[in-house]
């Protein structure tokens, strides 16, 4: 392998042409390869139970920070603001991730 001198610049130029220069090999032939098969059973399309599970989790969330935010209101604590913004990054996500996930899906 060559090595390049480098310049003042930081550019080091590129030789003209390859000294050495080897045709690329031919890609080796696999034997004994199958083909994946389709599976036998049904695929799982819709669970019903997973989507209950981060709705409510996404809903717990958007209630529990609201909850938080209501209580420091009403007992006049001051607070940062990063406690503010995370308040306000919780609260927003959850409500976008809620209405992305109850929003009827199109069909087409």
């Amino acid at each position: 392998m060559q090595q390049l001198e480098p310049r003042l610049n930081g550019v080091a130029p590129l030789p003209s042409s390859p000294r050495t220069a080897e045709p690329p090999s031919a890609p080796a032939k696999r034997t004994g390869t199958t083909r994946r098969r389709l599976p036998d059973g049904p695929c799982m399309t819709h669970d019903v139970w997973i989507y209950r599970i981060v709705v409510t989790s996404f809903a717990a969330v958007l209630v529990l920070t609201a909850l938080g935010a209501l209580m420091l209101a009403f007992t006049g604590q001051d607070l940062p603001q990063t406690a503010s913004t995370l308040f306000i990054a919780l609260t927003s996500g959850a409500v976008g991730a809620l209405a992305g996930l109850l929003a009827p899906s199109p069909k087409g």
